[in-house]
C-alpha cells in the first residue's frame, strides 16, 4: 500500500569533510499549518522575501496517493525559528495559459543567482506534459515569465536540472 511521509528531514554536511553527510529528522515548531504529504515536488533552499529569510521552499507535488490532486501551494520553511507557513500560490497567468488552476508535479526546480527559482515543465491539471517556464523572484515573492530564445525543449516530467556557472 502506498503511504505519504509527511515528516521534515534535513541533511548537512560538513564543509571540511563534504563526503561525511548526517540526516536528521527536523521537527517545526508552533500550532500553525504545515504542508500535507506529497510526491512529485520540488524544494530549494533560497532567501526568502524582503528581509531574505534562510528558508527551504517547497513547490507543488501530488496530494494524494493515485496522482489525481495536485497541489498549488508555495510553503516555506523558516530555517531560523523551524516553522512552516504558506508563502504563496502558483501564478494565476500560469494556471490560465496552461490549465494549471489545480497546481503542478513533476516539473523542476532551481535556484539560479540568489533571489530566483526557475520552474519547468512537469504536469498540469490536465495531467499532460508540458514545457512552461516560469520564474519566483523569491525577494519579492512575484513570478514572471521570461523571456527566450533557441529551440524550446519538448514537454516533460520527473526530470533534473542543474546550474552550470561560465564565470
Amino acid at each position: 500500500s502506498f503511504r505519504f511521509i509527511a515528516d521534515t528531514m534535513v541533511d548537512a554536511c560538513d564543509t571540511d569533510s563534504p563526503l561525511s553527510l548526517h540526516w536528521a529528522r527536523v521537527n517545526p515548531t508552533g500550532e500553525g499549518p504545515s504542508p500535507s504529504g506529497r510526491w512529485g515536488h520540488s524544494a530549494n533552499w533560497v532567501l526568502l522575501g524582503s528581509g531574505r529569510q534562510p528558508t527551504l521552499i517547497l513547490l507543488g507535488g501530488f496530494i494524494d496517493s493515485h496522482g489525481q490532486r495536485l497541489s498549488d501551494e508555495i510553503w516555506g520553511l523558516d530555517l531560523r525559528r523551524v516553522r512552516w507557513r504558506l508563502v504563496a500560490e502558483l501564478p494565476s497567468w500560469q494556471a490560465e495559459r496552461e490549465g494549471w488552476h489545480c497546481g503542478m508535479a513533476l516539473h523542476t526546480s532551481l535556484l539560479v543567482g540568489t533571489r530566483r527559482v526557475v520552474v519547468y515543465g512537469g504536469r498540469g491539471a490536465d495531467f499532460r506534459q508540458t514545457n512552461a517556464l516560469s520564474v519566483l523572484d523569491t525577494a519579492t515573492l512575484s513570478w514572471f515569465q521570461p523571456q527566450t530564445c533557441g529551440d524550446i525543449p519538448s514537454p516533460r516530467e520527473s526530470h533534473s536540472a542543474v546550474m552550470i556557472s561560465t564565470s
